[in-house]
């Protein structure tokens, strides 16, 4: 977890902010997320207009669903181009929806996505991996899904990006 410290510490626009949590988040699939979130990421400057386009396009190619113990996990991300400031956007979605598994191509229903912003593109696969660490702590999953507001979800990633 040290490179998620590192970068959550760091003087420069944090990688987890409470501006970047969307809880109990409403969309019928994938694509309607997408939309909402890119959307919104656009009015918050962290991600250029060609950010939609290119994460939906990505996620056709490459899909970051995530079977874990606790529940469906994606971490949709595209090239770094597209992003104006780093960061990582927490949705935690109302009811599950569709996503591509990464490795099996099998659908999966995911609860929890954690949207990639990295401008540097060499760091995006060191920070997917301590993601990854992360989703195989259960009690980590089970404490993001029974956060009772964004203040109690930003403290669960900041009590396991601190170690």
């Amino acid at each position: 977890m040290r490179l998620l410290k590192n970068l959550v510490c760091k003087g420069e626009r944090k990688l987890f902010s409470e501006e970047l949590i969307y809880m109990d988040i409403l969309c019928e699939n994938q694509r309607d997320l997408f939309k909402t979130i890119a959307e919104d990421l656009l009015k918050k400057g962290y991600v250029q207009e060609t950010y939609l386009q290119a994460i939906t396009e990505r996620e056709k190619t490459f899909p970051t669903g995530i079977t874990t113990n606790v529940t469906g996990v994606a971490i949709p991300h595209t090239d770094s181009k597209h992003i104006k400031n780093q960061g990582i956007a927490i949705v935690r979605l109302r009811n599950p929806i569709s996503f591509c598994e990464m490795v099996t191509n099998e659908t999966i229903k995911v609860k929890l996505a954690f949207f990639l912003l990295v401008n540097d593109k060499e760091k995006q696969v060191p920070v997917i991996k301590e993601l990854m660490r992360l989703f195989a702590d259960d009690h980590f999953l089970n404490d993001m899904l029974d956060a009772k507001n964004t203040e109690e979800l930003f403290q669960v990633i900041l009590n396991n990006t601190s170690n």
